[in-house]
């Protein structure tokens, strides 16, 4: 768990508690804004227990590179529980204190049923989704709608021209933010796919492509393409996000946030450090992976696959390679728990609530309204 994250036990949950830090207290004492939102920050963030569902194991796009299919976690679990069997899963994580769960695996819009019954034991949460198939409007969870190009390059990224039909599913919901994964071969519609979000009335957000351990190893090793996950990337021409492209995207997205300042839900702040040259992880030497990563360290997060068994992989998102994970929802979450790298001044502090506000405007639907 990491150093800034207390926690208590009872005996059915595990719930953390923010720290009562000293210098926090001085800075809110000087800024009411800063106060006002640490207010609400306390109330409405620090209690979340959050875990990850690999909800269903189908699909009906092939994204290269997919973060689920692209792996090897994922495989060997059979989806075959019953509707009873995920009704008492359920009631069990909420009885461990789990109050935020994030589903995702393959498509969690073709496994509504399974949402449904979260829905009896969880009333926030997220769901990751391709946007193809329409959400109930009943379900409470935030919703991220995934795009990987614009209207004319969607097809060769995912496996079929989806762009309109995901915009008009979800343009106007207030669940729903469109996530824009820039890779080396789209930061050039950026822009482009920003403009048509503004001009359709919905909010977007960015993540970088982090590449999965299996697509780094079948790039180096030259991998024929495949039908499926690895379609048409090459060692010489794929997704993979270069230093050159990192401060290229960190330009662009400056730009977006200050041209469509209600249409873009990003921080400066956190643009410029998800473009670091280094990544944003210490790595074992032995292992390669992440060793100061809060999510890998929490020991209340945990990842289930479709077969409701933990995973034993290394994270929240086993398949991606740590080396180059920038992937949005572990990194903002990494920053908001590295609290304490910005104590060093109101300034500082200032900067961290600007991250964190983000995240609250992207994962808790409705923030602007809750009260402190």
């Amino acid at each position: 768990m990491s150093d800034n994250l207390a926690s208590v036990r009872s005996p059915s949950r595990l719930v953390p508690v923010f720290p009562k830090i000293a210098r926090v207290q001085q800075y809110l004492d000087e800024d009411p804004i800063l106060a006002s939102f640490y207010k609400k920050y306390r109330r409405h963030v620090a209690p979340i227990v959050s875990t990850n569902y690999d909800i269903t194991d189908v699909c009906n796009l092939r994204c290269e590179g997919c973060l689920f299919f692209e792996g090897t976690d994922s495989r060997a679990h059979r989806d075959e529980r019953t509707w009873e069997e995920y009704d008492q899963f359920f009631a069990a994580e909420a009885a461990r204190g789990v109050n935020y769960p994030y589903f995702a695996g393959g498509e969690p819009a073709l496994a509504q049923d399974r949402l449904r019954l979260a829905q009896r034991h969880f009333r926030r949460g997220m769901i990751f989704t391709n946007g193809t198939v329409r959400l109930d409007r009943d379900l409470p969870f935030a919703i991220h709608v995934s795009l990987w190009g614009d209207a004319h390059s969607t097809k060769k990224f995912r496996g079929a021209a989806v762009f309109g039909k995901s915009l008009t599913n979800y343009r106007g919901d207030p669940r729903a933010t469109f996530i824009y994964t820039v890779t080396h071969l789209n930061i050039d519609s950026i822009a482009d796919v920003v403009q048509v979000c503004h001009d359709q009335g919905a909010r977007i957000s960015f993540n970088h492509f982090s590449a999965t351990a299996q697509y780094n190893a079948k790039l180096a090793r030259g991998t024929p393409n495949d039908h499926a996950y690895f379609r048409f990337s090459t060692p010489t021409d794929n997704l993979r996000l270069t230093s050159a492209d990192r401060e290229r995207i960190r330009d662009v997205l400056d730009r977006m946030i200050d041209d469509y300042p209600q249409t873009v839900v990003y921080s400066h702040v956190y643009n410029d450090w998800i473009s670091c040259a280094e990544g944003l992880y210490q790595l074992d030497p032995q292992t390669g992976w992440a060793s100061d990563c809060p999510t890998r360290d929490a020991s209340f997060h945990r990842h289930y696959h479709v077969d409701l068994q933990e995973s034993s992989g290394k994270c929240c998102s086993p398949n991606v390679d740590c080396r180059d994970c920038r992937a949005y929802a572990i990194a903002q979450a990494t920053f908001r728990h590295r609290i304490r790298d910005y104590l060093v001044s109101r300034d500082a502090f200032a900067r961290w609530v600007d991250v964190v506000e983000t995240w609250c405007r992207l994962f808790l639907v409705g923030w602007d309204e809750l009260r402190e």
